[in-house]
Protein backbone atom coordinates (compact mmCIF):
# COMPACT_ATOMS: atom_id res chain seq x y z
CA UNK A 1 0.00 0.00 0.00
CA UNK A 2 1.92 3.05 -1.26
CA UNK A 3 -0.52 5.86 -2.00
CA UNK A 4 -4.19 6.63 -1.51
CA UNK A 5 -6.11 6.44 -4.78
CA UNK A 6 -8.24 9.43 -3.76
CA UNK A 7 -5.69 12.03 -2.55
CA UNK A 8 -2.30 10.35 -3.13
CA UNK A 9 -1.59 10.50 0.61
CA UNK A 10 0.84 7.98 2.08
CA UNK A 11 -0.18 7.89 5.75
CA UNK A 12 -2.72 5.32 6.92
CA UNK A 13 -4.28 4.24 10.19
CA UNK A 14 -5.90 0.95 11.14
CA UNK A 15 -9.13 1.21 13.12
CA UNK A 16 -9.20 -1.92 15.27
CA UNK A 17 -12.81 -1.33 16.28
CA UNK A 18 -14.06 -1.29 12.69
CA UNK A 19 -11.37 -3.45 11.13
CA UNK A 20 -10.65 -0.77 8.52
CA UNK A 21 -7.50 0.76 7.11
CA UNK A 22 -8.18 4.45 6.47
CA UNK A 23 -6.26 7.25 4.74
CA UNK A 24 -5.23 9.88 7.31
CA UNK A 25 -5.50 12.70 4.77
CA UNK A 26 -8.96 12.26 3.25
CA UNK A 27 -10.58 9.51 5.33
CA UNK A 28 -10.99 7.09 2.45
CA UNK A 29 -11.43 3.47 3.58
CA UNK A 30 -8.59 1.68 1.81
CA UNK A 31 -9.17 -1.82 3.09
CA UNK A 32 -11.83 -3.51 5.16
CA UNK A 33 -10.66 -6.69 6.83
CA UNK A 34 -12.25 -7.17 10.24
CA UNK A 35 -10.68 -10.56 10.77
CA UNK A 36 -7.07 -11.40 10.14
CA UNK A 37 -6.51 -13.79 7.28
CA UNK A 38 -4.43 -16.52 8.86
CA UNK A 39 -2.52 -19.52 7.57
CA UNK A 40 -1.26 -22.76 9.01
CA UNK A 41 1.64 -25.01 8.22
CA UNK A 42 1.01 -28.41 6.63
CA UNK A 43 3.65 -31.06 6.11
CA UNK A 44 3.58 -33.43 3.16
CA UNK A 45 4.69 -37.09 3.17
CA UNK A 46 8.32 -36.06 2.65
CA UNK A 47 8.26 -33.71 5.63
CA UNK A 48 8.24 -30.52 3.55
CA UNK A 49 6.31 -27.59 5.06
CA UNK A 50 3.73 -25.67 3.09
CA UNK A 51 1.51 -22.70 4.03
CA UNK A 52 -2.20 -23.30 3.50
CA UNK A 53 -5.29 -21.07 4.07
CA UNK A 54 -6.70 -20.90 7.56
CA UNK A 55 -10.02 -22.76 7.07
CA UNK A 56 -11.16 -22.04 10.60
CA UNK A 57 -7.86 -21.96 12.48
CA UNK A 58 -6.80 -18.83 14.32
CA UNK A 59 -3.32 -17.35 14.51
CA UNK A 60 -0.72 -16.32 11.94
CA UNK A 61 2.49 -18.07 11.08
CA UNK A 62 5.50 -15.98 12.12
CA UNK A 63 8.71 -16.78 10.29
CA UNK A 64 11.90 -16.86 12.29
CA UNK A 65 13.23 -13.84 10.39
CA UNK A 66 10.27 -11.77 11.61
CA UNK A 67 11.12 -12.30 15.25
CA UNK A 68 14.78 -11.34 15.26
CA UNK A 69 15.92 -8.73 17.74
CA UNK A 70 16.88 -6.30 14.97
CA UNK A 71 13.51 -6.61 13.28
CA UNK A 72 11.58 -6.14 16.53
CA UNK A 73 13.66 -3.14 17.49
CA UNK A 74 13.20 -1.58 14.06
CA UNK A 75 9.43 -2.07 14.06
CA UNK A 76 9.11 -0.72 17.59
CA UNK A 77 11.13 2.38 16.70
CA UNK A 78 9.10 3.03 13.52
CA UNK A 79 5.85 2.80 15.47
CA UNK A 80 7.24 5.29 17.99
CA UNK A 81 8.14 7.76 15.24
CA UNK A 82 4.78 7.45 13.47
CA UNK A 83 2.73 7.92 16.62
CA UNK A 84 4.95 10.29 18.60
CA UNK A 85 2.80 12.46 20.88
CA UNK A 86 -0.49 11.36 19.31
CA UNK A 87 -2.93 9.09 21.11
CA UNK A 88 -5.06 6.49 19.37
CA UNK A 89 -8.19 8.56 20.05
CA UNK A 90 -6.56 11.61 18.46
CA UNK A 91 -5.68 9.54 15.39
CA UNK A 92 -9.29 8.41 15.15
CA UNK A 93 -10.50 12.01 15.53
CA UNK A 94 -8.07 13.13 12.81
CA UNK A 95 -9.48 10.53 10.44
CA UNK A 96 -13.08 11.57 11.16
CA UNK A 97 -12.30 15.28 10.78
CA UNK A 98 -10.67 14.64 7.40
CA UNK A 99 -13.61 12.50 6.37
CA UNK A 100 -16.26 15.07 7.36
CA UNK A 101 -14.46 18.10 5.92
CA UNK A 102 -13.65 16.37 2.63
CA UNK A 103 -17.41 16.34 1.96
CA UNK A 104 -17.30 20.14 1.84
CA UNK A 105 -14.32 20.17 -0.56
CA UNK A 106 -12.11 21.85 2.04
CA UNK A 107 -8.40 21.83 1.17
CA UNK A 108 -5.85 19.67 2.95
CA UNK A 109 -4.12 22.71 4.50
CA UNK A 110 -7.41 23.94 5.96
CA UNK A 111 -8.20 20.48 7.28
CA UNK A 112 -4.84 20.52 9.06
CA UNK A 113 -5.83 23.80 10.73
CA UNK A 114 -9.01 22.18 12.04
CA UNK A 115 -7.06 19.14 13.27
CA UNK A 116 -4.60 21.40 15.13
CA UNK A 117 -7.55 23.18 16.74
CA UNK A 118 -8.91 19.82 17.86
CA UNK A 119 -5.54 18.84 19.35
CA UNK A 120 -5.46 22.07 21.38
CA UNK A 121 -8.94 21.49 22.78
CA UNK A 122 -8.22 17.83 23.49
CA UNK A 123 -4.93 18.56 25.26
CA UNK A 124 -6.75 21.12 27.42
CA UNK A 125 -9.40 18.46 28.17
CA UNK A 126 -12.20 20.80 27.14
CA UNK A 127 -14.06 18.07 25.27
CA UNK A 128 -14.14 15.47 28.03
CA UNK A 129 -17.43 13.61 28.31
CA UNK A 130 -18.06 13.53 24.56
CA UNK A 131 -17.30 10.61 22.26
CA UNK A 132 -14.73 10.94 19.45
CA UNK A 133 -17.53 11.04 16.87
CA UNK A 134 -19.34 13.86 18.70
CA UNK A 135 -16.12 15.85 19.12
CA UNK A 136 -15.21 15.54 15.44
CA UNK A 137 -18.75 16.43 14.32
CA UNK A 138 -18.90 19.47 16.61
CA UNK A 139 -15.52 20.98 15.79
CA UNK A 140 -15.98 20.47 12.04
CA UNK A 141 -19.35 22.24 12.19
CA UNK A 142 -17.77 25.15 14.04
CA UNK A 143 -14.89 25.25 11.55
CA UNK A 144 -17.24 25.25 8.56
CA UNK A 145 -19.32 28.09 10.01
CA UNK A 146 -16.17 30.07 10.83
CA UNK A 147 -15.07 29.75 7.18
CA UNK A 148 -18.52 31.07 6.22
CA UNK A 149 -19.25 28.00 4.11
CA UNK A 150 -22.95 27.46 3.53
CA UNK A 151 -24.01 24.49 5.65
CA UNK A 152 -27.18 23.70 7.55
CA UNK A 153 -27.10 21.94 10.90
CA UNK A 154 -29.47 19.26 9.57
CA UNK A 155 -27.11 18.62 6.67
CA UNK A 156 -24.17 18.15 9.05
CA UNK A 157 -26.22 15.84 11.29
CA UNK A 158 -27.02 13.66 8.28
CA UNK A 159 -23.38 13.63 7.17
CA UNK A 160 -21.86 12.79 10.56
CA UNK A 161 -24.68 10.66 11.97
CA UNK A 162 -24.31 12.56 15.27
CA UNK A 163 -27.26 14.00 17.21
CA UNK A 164 -27.94 17.70 16.68
CA UNK A 165 -27.71 18.58 20.37
CA UNK A 166 -24.17 17.18 20.68
CA UNK A 167 -22.96 18.99 17.57
CA UNK A 168 -24.33 22.25 18.97
CA UNK A 169 -22.81 21.72 22.42
CA UNK A 170 -19.32 20.85 21.16
CA UNK A 171 -19.32 23.61 18.54
CA UNK A 172 -20.25 26.19 21.18
CA UNK A 173 -17.35 25.00 23.35
CA UNK A 174 -15.10 25.64 20.35
CA UNK A 175 -16.58 29.09 19.73
CA UNK A 176 -16.20 30.06 23.37
CA UNK A 177 -12.58 28.88 23.62
CA UNK A 178 -11.50 30.60 20.41
CA UNK A 179 -13.44 33.76 21.36
CA UNK A 180 -15.64 33.70 18.27
CA UNK A 181 -19.09 33.54 19.79
CA UNK A 182 -20.48 35.57 16.88
CA UNK A 183 -20.02 32.54 14.61
CA UNK A 184 -23.32 31.07 15.83
CA UNK A 185 -25.24 34.27 16.33
CA UNK A 186 -28.35 34.42 14.18
CA UNK A 187 -27.82 38.18 13.90
CA UNK A 188 -24.61 39.88 12.82
CA UNK A 189 -24.14 41.90 16.00
CA UNK A 190 -21.33 44.02 14.57
CA UNK A 191 -23.33 44.94 11.49
CA UNK A 192 -26.41 45.78 13.57
CA UNK A 193 -24.36 47.91 15.97
CA UNK A 194 -22.81 49.83 13.09
CA UNK A 195 -26.28 50.26 11.56
CA UNK A 196 -27.67 51.82 14.75
CA UNK A 197 -24.71 54.20 15.03
CA UNK A 198 -25.01 55.16 11.36
CA UNK A 199 -28.75 55.82 11.66
CA UNK A 200 -28.07 58.00 14.69
CA UNK A 201 -25.39 59.77 12.66
CA UNK A 202 -22.73 59.15 15.34
CA UNK A 203 -19.41 60.55 14.10
CA UNK A 204 -17.26 60.13 17.23
CA UNK A 205 -14.81 57.39 16.21
CA UNK A 206 -13.71 56.70 19.80
CA UNK A 207 -17.30 56.16 20.95
CA UNK A 208 -18.05 53.96 17.94
CA UNK A 209 -15.07 51.76 18.78
CA UNK A 210 -16.03 51.60 22.47
CA UNK A 211 -19.58 50.73 21.53
CA UNK A 212 -18.62 47.90 19.16
CA UNK A 213 -16.19 46.45 21.73
CA UNK A 214 -18.85 46.64 24.46
CA UNK A 215 -21.47 44.89 22.32
CA UNK A 216 -18.93 42.15 21.52
CA UNK A 217 -18.26 41.60 25.25
CA UNK A 218 -21.99 41.38 25.93
CA UNK A 219 -22.41 38.94 23.06
CA UNK A 220 -19.63 36.70 24.40
CA UNK A 221 -21.23 36.74 27.85
CA UNK A 222 -24.61 35.75 26.41
CA UNK A 223 -23.09 33.00 24.27
CA UNK A 224 -21.44 31.54 27.38
CA UNK A 225 -24.96 31.28 28.81
CA UNK A 226 -26.31 29.75 25.56
CA UNK A 227 -28.24 32.91 24.73
CA UNK A 228 -28.28 34.73 21.41
CA UNK A 229 -28.56 38.51 21.27
CA UNK A 230 -31.73 39.95 19.81
CA UNK A 231 -31.91 43.29 18.02
CA UNK A 232 -33.36 44.80 21.18
CA UNK A 233 -30.39 43.43 23.19
CA UNK A 234 -28.04 45.15 20.74
CA UNK A 235 -29.96 48.41 20.98
CA UNK A 236 -29.91 48.19 24.79
CA UNK A 237 -26.15 47.54 24.74
CA UNK A 238 -25.57 50.59 22.55
CA UNK A 239 -27.66 52.77 24.88
CA UNK A 240 -26.00 51.41 28.04
CA UNK A 241 -22.58 52.03 26.49
CA UNK A 242 -23.56 55.65 25.95
CA UNK A 243 -24.57 55.89 29.62
CA UNK A 244 -21.33 54.30 30.85
CA UNK A 245 -19.17 56.57 28.67
CA UNK A 246 -21.14 59.76 29.30
CA UNK A 247 -22.10 60.15 25.66
CA UNK A 248 -25.31 62.22 25.53
CA UNK A 249 -25.63 61.86 21.77
CA UNK A 250 -27.37 58.48 22.04
CA UNK A 251 -30.74 58.25 23.78
CA UNK A 252 -33.45 55.60 24.02
CA UNK A 253 -35.90 57.86 22.21
CA UNK A 254 -33.38 58.50 19.45
CA UNK A 255 -32.76 54.76 18.96
CA UNK A 256 -36.50 54.03 18.80
CA UNK A 257 -36.96 56.64 16.07
CA UNK A 258 -34.52 54.88 13.71
CA UNK A 259 -34.53 51.22 14.83
CA UNK A 260 -37.30 48.59 15.19
CA UNK A 261 -37.70 48.48 18.99
CA UNK A 262 -39.44 50.35 21.82
CA UNK A 263 -38.24 52.27 24.87
CA UNK A 264 -39.89 49.73 27.18
CA UNK A 265 -38.10 46.88 25.38
CA UNK A 266 -34.76 48.69 25.64
CA UNK A 267 -35.22 49.24 29.38
CA UNK A 268 -36.22 45.60 29.93
CA UNK A 269 -33.24 44.34 27.93
CA UNK A 270 -30.91 46.71 29.82
CA UNK A 271 -32.17 45.41 33.18
CA UNK A 272 -31.53 41.84 32.01
CA UNK A 273 -28.04 42.79 30.83
CA UNK A 274 -27.15 44.45 34.15
CA UNK A 275 -28.48 41.46 36.11
CA UNK A 276 -26.34 39.15 33.97
CA UNK A 277 -23.26 40.95 35.32
CA UNK A 278 -24.63 40.74 38.85
CA UNK A 279 -25.02 44.49 39.41
CA UNK A 280 -27.87 46.50 40.85
CA UNK A 281 -29.45 48.81 38.27
CA UNK A 282 -28.92 51.95 40.33
CA UNK A 283 -25.24 51.10 40.86
CA UNK A 284 -24.55 50.20 37.24
CA UNK A 285 -25.57 53.60 35.90
CA UNK A 286 -22.98 55.29 38.15
CA UNK A 287 -20.13 53.18 36.77
CA UNK A 288 -17.61 53.91 34.08
CA UNK A 289 -17.44 51.40 31.25
CA UNK A 290 -14.06 50.08 32.47
CA UNK A 291 -15.59 49.30 35.88
CA UNK A 292 -18.64 47.61 34.40
CA UNK A 293 -16.83 45.12 32.15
Amino acid sequence: MNKCSECSGNEFSFDERLGETVCDSCGLVILTNPFEETKRILFDDLGQSNLQPDNGYLGSHIWSTDSTTTSRRHNFRMNQIRGAGVTSSQKQAKTLINMFLSEYEISKSQREVCINMYMRLDNLRLLQGYSIERRAAGITYYFIKDLEIVCSLKQHVKLTDVSMKYIVRVSRICAKHFRKSFVFSNIDVFKETATILDLLNVKDSNFREQCINFVNIVNQKYQALDRNMSKTDIAASVWLCSELTGNEEVTQRGIVRVYPTTEVSIRTATDRLVETWGYEKRDARKMKIEEFV
